[in-house]
């Protein structure tokens, strides 16, 4: 729960912030507005960013501890979240704590392009609120556009939450990698399959991290 909480509350303040200030970037020097294009690459610039410095080291650490669930103390690999990520870097290096940082970059950039592009057009659609109206949302309004934009990116972002979460969960201790990186990963999730369930119930399971991984 301790690396969940932490990362989620630098996450997110890492996130708004970012955005903010790629936007300001982004914006027209002459007219002040933002673009469509700025908007979805303020939004994916912002996700690359917490995806490095945030999200990648803490949920490796996260799903390392959770895949120990169902075991008993004294089987446990890793004893809390400094211990993990200790334990991490001693057996991998430094890099084991940004193992699966490639999916998770365009997990997020993905899903942080299409979160704040879907805000600002369902504000437009369901509020008649455009940028710069000085139109003021009622706390319900921008609740419901909320709603509705957060439901965009984990539509989007699905196969690469999966991937993510089967690089994140695999370490050496058990010999060679299974996964060799994102590309490798999604071959070998999806090839012996021959199905679609790279984007189906194992991404709902997978990405949160409440199961063992399956092999």
């Amino acid at each position: 729960m301790t690396p969940f909480a932490t990362h989620l509350t630098f996450k997110y303040a890492l996130r708004m912030g970012s955005n903010a200030v790629l936007q300001s970037s982004f914006k027209d020097s002459t007219t002040g507005s933002l673009s469509n294009q700025g908007r979805v690459l303020a939004g994916f610039g912002a996700g690359v960013r917490e995806a490095l410095l945030i999200v990648t080291p803490f949920e490796v650490v996260k799903i390392r501890l959770q895949q120990q669930k169902g075991l008993s103390p004294e089987l446990f690999k890793y004893k809390g979240p400094i211990h993990s990520a200790r334990t991490i870097i001693h057996e991998e290096g430094i890099f084991g704590l940004w193992a699966g940082a490639a999916p998770t970059v365009m997990r997020n950039g993905t899903n942080q392009a299409a979160m704040f592009t879907a805000k600002n057009a369902f504000d437009v659609i369901l509020w008649k609120k455009h940028e710069g109206d000085q139109k003021v949302l009622q706390p319900w309004q921008s609740m419901i556009s909320g709603f509705l934009a957060g439901t965009a990116g984990p539509v989007c972002t699905g196969p690469f939450d999966v991937v993510k979460t089967r690089l994140m969960a695999q370490s050496r201790d058990g010999g060679e990698l299974k996964y060799k990186g994102m590309i490798h990963a999604i071959q070998t999730i999806y090839m012996p399959r021959k199905d679609f369930k790279l984007c189906g119930k194992d991404y709902c399971l997978d990405s949160c991290g409440y199961r063992p991984v399956k092999p």
